[in-house]
């Protein structure tokens, strides 16, 4: 397994944990943990994946969430 960490929203981290933990097995795509970051719009979490497929996953999840989160807005 790998790991990589990436910034991120604050404000939509939530929804996209519940998505990845929902949607993807662990052992292949898992967010292990959350930080608060300088920034108070973003945190930094670290991702834990068993191949680069994975981390294409995880961008199309965010891009999903994100995406979500605008339209939710308007």
């Amino acid at each position: 397994m790998s790991e990589l960490k990436v910034i991120f929203f604050e404000e939509v981290m939530d929804k996209l944990k519940e998505r990845i933990s929902a949607l993807y097995p662990e052992e292949n795509l898992s967010i292990i943990d959350v930080k608060d970051n300088e920034d108070k719009d973003f945190v930094t979490f670290t991702v834990r994946y068993s191949s680069p497929y994975w981390l294409v996953k995880l961008g199309e999840e965010i891009q999903y969430v994100r995406t979500y989160f605008k339209i939710l807005k308007l």
